[in-house]
């Protein structure tokens, strides 16, 4: 697995939302490993983590730490992320 299949990977595994390595403005260690996961809303995120504990180990192996997770509600991805989320819909592939 490279670091450029993880976050379709980790799409596939939670249904196909959209996911990207996050565009980091700030510096914090993880800010290299950090993964933006659209479409979000609160009650589903700790299913979510359930789901991506297969995914984890393998992929914190080859990205060098621990991957840091952010979600974005299916309200904010759709006011500060629509132009992302509908090319994500339009160009995704597995």
């Amino acid at each position: 697995m490279t670091k450029q299949e993880i976050p379709y990977l980790i799409s596939k595994l939670i249904g196909d939302r959209p996911v990207r390595w996050a565009e980091v403005t700030g510096n914090y260690d993880g800010n290299d490993r950090t993964i933006e996961v659209f479409e979000t809303d609160v009650e589903d995120q700790r299913l979510l983590f359930k789901k991506l504990r297969s995914l984890r180990e393998q992929s914190e192996e080859n990205i060098g730490g621990p991957l840091v997770i952010i979600f974005h509600t299916k309200q904010e991805s759709k006011r500060l992320y629509q132009d992302f989320i509908d090319a994500w819909h339009k160009n995704i592939t597995f």
